[in-house]
C-alpha cells in the first residue's frame, strides 16, 4: 500500500498548490515529477482515474441487444454491453469462481460463458449457470453475479466510474452540452472506430487535446489546412470539461 504522505508526494502536491495561486499571466509548465513519478501515478489512479468518470466507448459499439465489447481501465477488466432489454451496462469481466475472464474481444451474445469451468452470466451480469454447484452449502446464486460499475451515457458516449461515488456526470457537463447541441449528437451513429496506444503519461494525452495551437506546427500537412492554429480559440471551461474551438478554414472548404 502506497504511503500517500511520503516526502516526494508532498513536494509535488505543494508545488502544484503553489502553481494554482499564481495569476494566469504567470502560468508555467508542471514540474517534471508530475509526469514521471510512479508514486504520483498510484495516487492519481486512486484519487482521479478510479474516482472520476472515464469514457470507455460509444453506444454505436453496442447498437443491438446482446452486443458487447471488452476493455480495460487501470487494470480493471470490463465488459461494456447492451442487455436484452436495451440498457447499456458496464460489468466486471472477471468470473466469480476462479477469476478467469468471461469474455474476449467483441460480438453479440445472450450470455457470457467462462471457458474455465463454464459458469454463465446473462447480459445483466446475473449468474445463470454454475456446473456442480447445485446443493452446495453456502452457495447463493444471486450473490455470485458479475459486479456492475456505475455508468452513464452522455451524448452517445459511455462513461464509467469505478468506485461508484462520483457525482452525476450530466450536470457537470451542462455548458458543454449547449456547445455540442448544434452538432445533433442524437442523430449521429458510429461508422468507424480505431484503437491507438499512446506510449506516454495519461496527462500528456489529455493535455494534447485541450490545446489547439500545435495544429500548424505538428500537423502542417493534415490538420493545418483545415483548422490552422490562428483559427483556434480557447473555450470557457466548465466544472467537468475544457477544450478549444478549432474553426475551419473557409478557403479549404471551398476547394
Amino acid at each position: 500500500m502506497l504511503d500517500k504522505d511520503t516526502a516526494p508526494i508532498n513536494h509535488i502536491r505543494e508545488t502544484l498548490a503553489h502553481t494554482l495561486t499564481l495569476p494566469i499571466e504567470a502560468a508555467h509548465a508542471m514540474p517534471a515529477e508530475y509526469y514521471t513519478s510512479y508514486d504520483l501515478l498510484e495516487v492519481e489512479i486512486d484519487e482521479v482515474l478510479r474516482r472520476e468518470w472515464m469514457c470507455v466507448g460509444h453506444v454505436g459499439e453496442v447498437r443491438a441487444a446482446g452486443d458487447f465489447y471488452t476493455t480495460e481501465l487501470v487494470d480493471e477488466q470490463l465488459i461494456v454491453t447492451r442487455d436484452m432489454e436495451g440498457t447499456v451496462r458496464v460489468l466486471s469481466n472477471v468470473c466469480r469462481h476462479r477469476g478467469n475472464q468471461v469474455a474476449e474481444g467483441s460480438g453479440n451474445t445472450r450470455k457470457f460463458v467462462c471457458r474455465y469451468h463454464s459458469w454463465s452470466y446473462d447480459t445483466k451480469g446475473a449468474l445463470v449457470s454454475a456446473p456442480l454447484m447445485k446443493g452446495q452449502t453456502g452457495f447463493v446464486t444471486e450473490n455470485c453475479g458479475l459486479p456492475e460499475f456505475a455508468s452513464e451515457v452522455w451524448n452517445g458516449w459511455i462513461f464509467v466510474n469505478l468506485n461508484g461515488n462520483a457525482n452525476p456526470l450530466a450536470a457537470r457537463l451542462g455548458g458543454l452540452s449547449d456547445i455540442v447541441r448544434n452538432y445533433h449528437p442524437d442523430d449521429r451513429f458510429l461508422v468507424f472506430m480505431e484503437e491507438d496506444i499512446w506510449d506516454c503519461n495519461w496527462k500528456c494525452l489529455f493535455e494534447n487535446f485541450m490545446e489547439g495551437y500545435h495544429l500548424s506546427a505538428a500537423h502542417f500537412d493534415t490538420l493545418h489546412p483545415m483548422t490552422p492554429t490562428k483559427l483556434c480559440k480557447k473555450m470557457k471551461s466548465g466544472e467537468g470539461w475544457t477544450g478549444y474551438h478549432a474553426y475551419g478554414s473557409v478557403n479549404r472548404q471551398l476547394e
